[in-house]
């Protein structure tokens, strides 16, 4: 995916946790390591909680 330049701190900061999880789904779905997973889920309430800051 390219880069985009966001001016928003926090828009950026969303982005990249959605994108993080987005890996770590493909690596579960590659390996099927639970660990992975969680750390996908870990990701995706990360993002929950700076969404509900802005």
């Amino acid at each position: 995916m390219k880069e985009l330049d966001l001016k928003n701190e926090k828009i950026a900061q969303l982005r990249n946790e959605l994108e993080k999880a987005s890996d770590k789904m493909k690596d579960y779905q590659k390996n099927g390591n639970i660990k992975t997973a969680i750390a996908a889920q870990q990701s995706l309430l990360n993002f929950l909680s700076l969404y509900n800051s802005l």
